[in-house]
């Protein structure tokens, strides 16, 4: 009877105490895929204010973290706004103060406003100096890329002949592109039950462009020169990690 009783107790302490050991987001950094979706507000600012207000950014990013908290990546954006300046003048030559002329003589209301993308590649590092895990805390990115950015002019009720024209068109929307850079500094949250995660931070973004039209309607005379185009805003993301799957390792004592 104390033998079966013994071998009973060493079964039951053999099982007890089998850890099963697995690499999580809670005890260590850990090499994850992160898709990212976010919505960034904007200031302009150099040559790019001359025309254009606040903006929106909708960006759609992809980067893989190493275990050393090393991020690559890259992301697209797409540009919209609503407040382009001066657009009286803008097409001042070819439009009343009413509005422009229609096919059947009456005047028909334009619109304008500011359309771009801007795609980049980027490096990175997360610092967990703070947060809930070694995967979570501050993130520093750095981006090289291309910018372009133009006014979309649309005849609101699509009557009038000059607006239907898009060679017209192309010699008032101020089509500009270049090389850009950009630095991004915020906090990414990686959760340890991988549910709630995200990302909110400061994004500054720098563009070396010119007019890509060779004639401007507006001015009467070809382009030429330079621009330097500057954004700053606030940048706010929903992400979705996806981990590699760890094979389980179990100890017995």
């Amino acid at each position: 009877m104390k033998l079966k009783h013994t071998l009973s107790v060493l079964l039951f302490c053999s099982i007890a105490f089998t850890i099963k050991a697995q690499e999580t987001t809670a005890d260590s950094a850990v090499a994850i895929s992160i898709f990212e979706a976010s919505l960034s507000i904007h200031e302009p600012g150099g040559d790019l204010k001359e025309n254009f207000g606040q903006s929106t950014n909708i960006n759609v990013a992809f980067n893989r973290k190493l275990k050393t908290n090393w991020t690559f990546g890259g992301q697209v954006s797409f540009i919209t706004g609503g407040n382009v300046k001066n657009e009286t003048e803008l097409v001042s030559n070819i439009i009343s103060s009413s509005g422009a002329l229609a096919s059947d003589g009456r005047t028909t209301q334009i619109s304008m406003d500011e359309r771009g993308m801007n795609f980049s590649l980027n490096i990175g590092k997360v610092y967990p100096i703070f947060g809930s895990n070694k995967n979570s805390g501050l993130w520093l990115q750095f981006g090289a890329g291309y910018l372009y950015h133009k006014i979309k002019i649309e005849d609101i009720d699509a009557k009038s002949p000059i607006f239907l024209d898009e060679e017209i068109l192309k010699g008032y929307d101020n089509l500009s592109a270049g090389p850009s850079t950009s630095q991004s500094i915020g906090y990414i949250h990686l959760s340890d039950k991988k549910v709630v995660n995200f990302y909110v931070g400061l994004e500054f973004i720098q563009a070396y462009t010119k007019n890509l039209r060779k004639y401007s309607y507006q001015e009467m005379k070809p382009v030429s020169g330079s621009k330097f185009d500057s954004l700053i805003g606030i940048k706010i993301g929903w992400v979705i990690p996806t981990y590699k799957r760890v094979t389980d390792k179990y100890h017995f004592y």
